[in-house]
């Protein structure tokens, strides 16, 4: 059975996602150590209007409390805004 969390107040329940190095143009790989992404799972009833549901968050390494949800590996994380809180973006994918 499915375990399933309601985060209260700002929280947010991500599983960080696989970190990928950035590749240019030229073939140099650059390595990000500073941020991190994650998937949102579940979201706080003080933050659904900013997220979702599967929205991809930008947070730095370290931020968070680590809990196993359904088998995985997963943070906790305060959704306000940096420098109050651990988000500092939400990525999005531009539809041109």
């Amino acid at each position: 059975m499915a375990q399933s969390i309601k985060p209260v107040g700002h929280k947010l329940l991500v599983l960080p996602l696989e970190e990928k190095n950035h590749v240019t143009k030229g073939n140099i790989e650059l390595v990000d150590n500073q941020l991190m992404c994650g998937k949102v799972v579940e979201v706080g009833e003080e933050t659904k209007d900013i997220y979702s549901i599967g929205d991809t968050v930008i947070f730095p390494k370290n931020s968070g409390v680590a809990q196993f949800y359904n088998g995985e590996h997963h943070l906790w994380l305060n959704g306000i805004g940096a420098p109050n809180g651990d988000i500092w973006g939400i990525e999005t994918t531009d539809k041109k």
